[in-house]
């Protein structure tokens, strides 16, 4: 047996070591580095494992990869079907209390839209940051369906569920940890069923959360029943606040933190905050705040590809690194992805029956 041979036999690839070896491969596929032997070199330095360019050639790693949306012609909700029981199960669930204890890299998703995600940009993410400890992800669903607003397109909300539950299904699958934070669109079920009552019954009416019975079946995925969370001292937020300057919503919301921090219980003083829902991606620096816009991951819609627009959106998420809840600055960044323009929507809407 050759020496490639024989060393190819006795190196132990762990879990751990395959998502960074992915990491890397999609890093290569979007920029061209680094390369195989650039690789080897990486992963010797942080597993402390002999590594050469020819075992990382030869090791084959299984890459994250998101299914088209496919109805069963059995069963016209069976991933619902599946996790029915789980669903209407109440479950209380609390974030471990060391959630955050040592070295942790968070991945911050957000609207995503679904089913109006933007597959490609969503796997290309996933992929390249599969070693993340923790997922951060608010607006997962669209629910137009509910929506009065006239450019809502009409997907049944059979389908947006099934194609919400894949991902969640997909998500737990591959994370350790998922967070959602509490977002606008959330509540437009809410919203259908208050306009539906009698004005003397609408107070009666507890606040329901289509996402919080979707995630309950998956024991790792947390929902946060707020607009916004803590992480060490980071703040992650969804605020329904988008204005028209670049990066204006996110300067706004660290003044808001910071003038209301003891009203709101902020846990320690923050030094970065991430606010979705602008689908503007962007980084600026206060006095004692690094702050971002997370970007999008939903495809561009044909109304808003219709008009100018002054402030575009950008396809892109956001990548943070921790030591013991403490936010390393030059490791917290934006990561743009090519947009994915389409001439409205790349899937079939199905009817609902």
């Amino acid at each position: 047996m050759s020496r490639i041979g024989e060393t190819l036999m006795t190196i132990i690839w762990t879990p751990k070591m395959l998502m960074r070896l992915q990491e890397l491969t999609e890093e290569r596929e979007q920029y061209g580095d680094p390369s195989a032997r650039q690789m080897a070199d990486i992963l010797t330095a942080e597993f402390d494992v002999p590594l050469t360019k020819d075992i990382v050639n030869h090791t084959i790693v299984s890459k994250i990869n998101l299914k088209e949306f496919e109805l069963d012609q059995a069963v016209y909700l069976p991933t619902y079907a599946k996790y029915n029981s789980a669903m209407h199960t109440a479950v209380q669930r609390t974030l471990p209390a060391n959630l955050l204890a040592g070295h942790k890299k968070i991945l911050h998703l957000c609207d995503l839209h679904i089913p109006f995600h933007n597959v490609e940009a969503i796997a290309t993410a996933l992929r390249a940051n599969a070693t993340a400890d923790i997922l951060v992800v608010s607006e997962l669903m669209d629910l137009g369906s509910q929506s009065t607003w006239d450019v809502a397109l009409p997907v049944p909300i059979e389908v947006e569920i099934e194609e919400t539950l894949k991902m969640l299904e997909l998500l737990s699958a591959n994370f350790e940890t998922i967070i959602v934070i509490k977002a606008n669109h959330d509540t437009r079920v809410q919203r259908r069923i208050i306009r539906a009552l009698p004005s003397d019954l609408q107070l009666m009416l507890d606040e329901f959360n289509l996402i919080d019975l979707l995630v309950r079946p998956f024991k790792n995925i947390f929902l946060i029943q707020n607009w916004w969370m803590q992480l060490g001292d980071v703040i992650f937020c969804h605020a329904s606040k988008s204005i028209g300057t670049h990066m204006r919503t996110a300067d706004e919301l660290d003044s808001y933190f910071r003038k209301h921090g003891d009203h709101l219980k902020i846990e320690q003083p923050f030094r970065v905050l991430v606010q979705a829902h602008t689908h503007r991606l962007g980084t600026i620096y206060g006095a004692n705040t690094k702050m971002f816009e997370g970007g999008m991951l939903c495809c561009l819609p044909t109304w808003y590809l219709a008009k100018p627009v002054k402030m575009p959106w950008a396809t892109g998420y956001i990548s943070l690194e921790l030591e013991d809840g403490k936010a390393v600055l030059n490791r917290c960044r934006e990561v743009y992805l090519p947009s994915k323009i389409c001439d409205g929507l790349s899937f079939e809407i199905i009817k609902a029956e």
